[in-house]
């Protein structure tokens, strides 16, 4: 079967209305306008079906065989679009404010010489569960000032801005009322590529996710910083109940509020499950958290997320002791090791965090307790003289609190320690633990027996006379 290429639409198009405008010769001139241009676009219609197997669909049909899945989408008022089937199955609405045509009138959103004016609109136009899109159009600016002023009420929509940078649609949340959101109260709705930002100093939530399976991706949610509006919340999950915002995913999204003011970057408010939040940038002055749940979670994946909250003693992320799941490869910034990840009951795996400029990143957490594991450090690993015995302090190392065993003696290659450089009384028999330095466990080419029969390494000789004053028959 033929599919099509860019030069392959173009001959298509082409050819298509050549071959219509020969069928219109051969028609009378009785035929009347009306039905000249519908004899028009069926014509074209079947020549382009016959050529390259596209069907003339409506929005929601079915595709059926072996056929491409690209295919002719009705478009009212316009010219008929390609469109693919494996991305849009409905109908497709355009939204531009800054179009001098722009209404939210029946008969308009059908193409951008004539869009819809604004997104909440259009939402209301789309039809749910077949696969419906919005798309604004570069430039699009919307202001909000309502608790649900722009409503996902419609199940499977996707709204999806086009542009890049500051050319993308904006939404201004909240121009005088704090408890002004984006509401998502449907499931599966998607939406892709807007700036969302508050209109006053302290909006309570910016996108308010209340639905399963919903799909944030690629949004900038930011405060205005030119006019010092910061907002508490930038994504708030929460369902208003347990499990009602299930598989919602955050990717790809950059969470920013320099100035003092916002309290969180994404809050899970409710006990959910299957939450992805993945490879986002959030950077802010949060007074608790870049990522925070006090609820429940379980089976929730955050992985490859820049997280930077330079508020003090505030976390980056912040989770309750019942969450579970996998927090993977996460690359964090706070003041404080002890104050930067708390995972829950979370596997963590591959974490990284930094409290300086200029340094370079540690694991976090720690292993239980801050403990190493038994021969995590071997005596083989370290090259002659990687250990500097005059830079330790005194009691620095404290012999009761090595475990029997810990130092195996046969792995300390011959004069690996220098004796003339530990300091007189640095070791002494009354802090070393009784057998732990067992002379069995010595070579016999490292010790040589005395006249009083004690057995004392070679390098007993070097110590400074105090360093063995202790040490009895």
């Amino acid at each position: 079967m033929k599919r099509f290429s860019p030069m392959n639409t173009v001959r298509a198009y082409l050819l298509a209305m050549a071959m219509c405008m020969l069928e219109l010769f051969r028609w009378q001139p009785s035929v009347r306008v009306r039905d000249l241009r519908r004899g028009m676009r069926r014509a074209w219609y079947r020549r382009l079906a016959r050529a390259y197997g596209l069907p003339a669909m409506a929005g929601g049909a079915t595709l059926v065989a072996a056929r491409s899945p690209l295919y002719w989408q009705s478009v009212k008022g316009g010219i008929p679009a390609i469109v693919s089937a494996e991305h849009f199955t409905g109908n497709i609405f355009y939204v531009d404010s800054a179009a001098a045509s722009a209404s939210d009138t029946a008969g308009y959103g059908y193409s951008p010489d004539k869009p819809f004016a604004t997104l909440n609109f259009a939402i209301t136009q789309c039809t749910a569960n077949q696969g419906d899109v919005i798309f604004c159009l570069p430039g699009h600016a919307e202001s909000i000032n309502t608790a649900g002023g722009i409503t996902c009420d419609k199940a499977g929509v996707s709204i999806i801005g086009l542009g890049e940078g500051e050319d993308r649609p904006t939404i201004t949340v909240g121009t005088s009322l704090d408890t002004a959101t984006i509401l998502i109260s449907a499931a599966d709705v998607k939406i892709k590529n807007l700036i969302v930002q508050p209109g006053n100093d302290g909006v309570d939530v910016l996108v308010d996710i209340n639905a399963d399976g919903a799909i944030l991706e690629g949004c900038e949610i930011r405060s205005d910083e030119t006019n010092a509006y910061q907002f508490d919340t930038g994504i708030d999950i929460n369902g208003g109940s347990g499990n009602a915002a299930d598989r919602v995913i955050i990717r790809r999204c950059k969470i920013m509020s320099i100035a003092a003011g916002a309290v969180q970057g994404i809050e899970i408010g409710a006990v959910e499950d299957g939450i992805r939040i993945e490879d986002n940038w959030i950077l802010g002055d949060f007074s608790v958290a870049g990522i925070h749940s006090g609820s429940i979670l379980t089976n929730c994946l955050i992985a490859r997320n820049y997280i930077h909250n330079v508020n003090a003693g505030d976390w980056a992320i912040e989770l309750t002791a019942a969450a579970t799941g996998l927090l993977a490869d996460n690359r964090l910034y706070a003041d404080a090791a002890a104050t930067c990840l708390d995972p829950g009951s979370m596997m963590c795996v591959g974490n990284q965090m930094v409290n300086a400029i200029d340094q370079s990143s540690i694991s976090v957490p720690t292993t239980a307790g801050g403990v190493m594991p038994t021969g995590a450090i071997g005596a083989a690993s370290f090259a002659a003289g990687a250990i500097d015995a005059t830079a330790i302090a005194n009691d620095a190392i404290d012999a009761t609190a090595i475990a029997t065993g810990a130092i195996d003696a046969d792995a300390i290659a011959d004069n690996a320690i220098d004796a003339g450089a530990i300091a007189g009384d640095a070791i002494t028999n009354a802090k070393i633990a009784d057998n732990a330095l067992a002379s069995e466990q010595f070579a016999l080419s490292a010790g040589e027996k005395t006249t009083d029969g004690i057995i004392v390494t070679r390098a007993t000789a070097a110590l400074p006379q105090t360093a063995v004053a202790n040490i009895s028959p």
